[in-house]
């Protein structure tokens, strides 16, 4: 009989891996008709709010200025540079496609995790990499005319941004001066995240394009799915995961993420597959399963 710990590494595994996946169609639904960082940022600060209610009910949080300034850091990097990104990224790039070039997470996660602790990465660790930026290179490499969606050069670029970003947030926040119990942790991160996003989407003059009658019952029915399950739910499994287990490991979950994003936006997203992308995700998910399996595994409890 599996004990508590056991069950919960289970379901917070489940949550990242199966939810997240799900996540990239949901985004592409959302900024159909929403405002890409203006959107992000209300779902996150409502997330955050409503996460932080329900923690401290009962037990008043004693914050310090500190943990807003690690909140603030964590925050930026995760929401306004990895998922502020990967929305804009959205608007003119497939979901299943997206989720291919965040695979890279782990990636750069092991990058940075090894120029932090001062280790050079393993031998299949390094091959791991290299399979990870070609697969990215194989999904650039132009189509045939009438072969496949046409996709943004540009996005590309910005969606290797995101995941660089992204993992940087998760490793600063497995180390960075945060409040001690999680609920409190990700909402501070979520709240602030949100607060940036809002800003840069002010700044950016999303407000003024911003056409209220043109937004659609699914953008709005999928930002609540991304504010409930997205937010809510599977980042406070992410953040409980980084603190109980290897960085690399919970990162394992962007080459399950991939195949639920591409088989979900083939099936209820109209797009396209084609054996490029096929090929690309293939070599990606390889290069991840490489950087796994030579990773400790071990679970700190």
């Amino acid at each position: 009989m599996m004990n508590s710990q056991k069950v919960k590494l289970i379901l917070a595994f489940a949550a990242i891996y199966l939810i997240w996946g799900s996540t990239y169609l949901a985004i592409r639904f959302t900024v159909e008709t929403l405002p890409p960082f203006l959107q992000a940022g209300t779902r996150f600060l409502l997330a955050g709010v409503i996460l932080y209610v329900l923690t401290v009910r009962n037990r008043p949080a004693r914050l310090t200025l500190a943990h807003w300034r690690s909140a603030a850091i964590a925050g930026g990097l995760l929401f306004l540079g990895g998922n502020g990104l990967l929305s804009w990224a959205q608007q003119s790039i497939d979901s299943g496609v997206a989720a291919l070039v965040l695979a890279t997470i782990p990636v750069w996660m092991v990058i940075l995790h090894s120029v932090v602790k001062r280790r050079s990465p393993r031998r299949r660790t390094i091959v791991g990499i290299v399979l990870g930026f070609a697969g990215v290179a194989l999904l650039v490499y132009p189509r045939d005319a009438g072969i496949g969606p046409a996709q943004e050069p540009a996005a590309f670029t910005v969606l290797l941004c995101a995941a660089f970003f992204w993992a940087s947030g998760s490793i600063y926040s497995r180390e960075a001066r945060l409040p001690d119990n999680v609920g409190v942790s990700t909402s501070l991160q979520l709240i602030t995240g949100g607060i940036l996003l809002l800003l840069v989407g002010a700044s950016a003059g999303e407000i003024g394009g911003l056409s209220i009658a043109a937004i659609t019952t699914r953008s709005v029915l999928s930002l609540v799915y991304l504010l409930v399950f997205g937010s809510l739910v599977a980042f406070s499994a992410y953040v409980w995961l980084l603190r109980v287990s290897e960085p690399a490991l919970v990162g394992t979950y962007a080459f399950v993420n991939p195949v639920v994003a591409v088989v979900l936006g083939w099936l209820a997203g109209g797009e396209h597959i084609d054996a490029i992308t096929i090929s690309a995700g293939a070599v990606i998910v390889l290069g991840i399963i490489l950087i796994h399996l030579s990773t400790d595994r071990t679970v700190n409890n």
